[in-house]
């Protein structure tokens, strides 16, 4: 199961070195690929842990809410973006309250009604070029966005 891969958040060495907190971009950047790897494994019939769903659930949007909270308002693209990004977060948390009370076909359907909100802030954090540098320490980097 591959959807389940990001919901630990990464470092990033975007937010300070040796800092112990995602930066709001890789935690927006995390929350995104979570959510569409989920959907895809879904899409195509995979087998998906509900028991891992429901471990994982929780720390990807603490993550997402920190994301939510961080990201800058600067530009106008910026105060869209982080817009739309809230209201993805606000859905998110519907689809896990979902998931709490065991109602797997009312999760599944309020995260495909997230995709016009993923897809959107897919968009605009294209045209706010919004990077997640993560660094393993070693001098080895990745950098997910623009």
């Amino acid at each position: 199961m591959v959807g389940l891969l990001v919901v630990a958040p990464v470092q990033a060495a975007a937010t300070a070195p040796r800092s112990d907190r995602t930066s709001p971009a890789c935690g927006l950047h995390a929350t995104l690929l979570t959510v569409s790897l989920l959907e895809q494994d879904h899409e195509q019939h995979r087998t998906i842990s509900v028991a891992k769903l429901r471990s994982g659930w929780p720390k990807m949007l603490v993550t997402a809410r920190s994301a939510a909270h961080g990201l800058g308002r600067e530009t106008p693209v910026m105060r869209r973006l982080s817009t739309r990004f809230t209201t993805l977060v606000g859905e998110l948390e519907q689809a896990g309250d979902a998931l709490r009370a065991g109602e797997m076909n009312r999760f599944w359907a309020t995260l495909a009604r997230t995709k016009p909100d993923t897809l959107a802030v897919s968009s605009l954090v294209k045209r706010a070029k919004l990077a997640c540098t993560v660094s393993d320490g070693h001098g080895g980097t990745l950098t997910i966005g623009p």
